[in-house]
């Protein structure tokens, strides 16, 4: 798909028409749009992907989907002192993608509930207790197992008390989720060392 350049409407005021600055807007619009999507995407934040906002991502939506999904971007500058401002933009456009796709190889390294996306922390959360903590699920939406790992006692404290819930309520979300974690820690570690017995 050729998605044609980042363009500034100063660059050409003196030589577009009406007709051409509306196409200039339209193509920075649906780059940006495609941006959004790929980082929504890739860095697993969050388990909505905004492809309806331009007909470009719309229809780039089933090359984008999928776990194995690889994308290619290649963008063309221009050595010329001229095209600096421009050349510039566009290596800061791919640099922006290159730092979700090694977000992505970090994510790799993660273990057990360190993996986790915001959707299946939230789906542990809501199963404790024979769902008796599910009101406080939703709270949880702009974390993922491994900011959760970090979260510090008294967030989550802060999270469940203002939405109604106790302080027990929250030292059990919290307690459950590190007992999960430790547990798979020490089992994944424990098939290590097997492993490297064996060797």
């Amino acid at each position: 798909v050729d998605l044609a350049g980042s363009e500034r409407v100063e660059d050409g005021v003196y030589h577009h028409t009406a007709d051409r600055l509306q196409e200039m807007k339209a193509i920075n619009y649906s780059l940006g749009c495609l941006q959004e999507c790929v980082r929504a995407k890739v860095a697993g934040k969050t388990e909505f992907v905004p492809y309806r906002r331009c007909k470009l991502t719309l229809l780039l939506r089933d090359a984008l989907e999928g776990e194995d999904v690889q994308l290619l971007a290649v963008c063309h500058v221009c050595p010329t002192r001229r095209h600096l401002a421009a050349s510039t933009r566009t290596l800061e456009f791919a640099a922006s993608m290159c730092s979700v796709s090694r977000a992505t190889k970090e994510r790799g390294g993660f273990r057990g509930v360190d993996k986790w996306t915001t959707k299946e922390l939230q789906k542990f959360i809501a199963g404790l207790d024979d769902g008796k903590l599910a009101y406080a699920a939703p709270l949880f939406g702009n974390l993922n197992g491994k900011k959760m790992a970090i979260e510090w006692t008294g967030h989550v404290e802060q999270r469940v008390v203002a939405a109604g819930g106790t302080r027990e309520d929250a030292l059990r979300i919290f307690d459950a989720f590190h007992d999960r974690r430790r547990a798979e820690t020490k089992k994944a570690t424990k098939k290590a060392s097997a492993t490297r017995a064996k060797a």
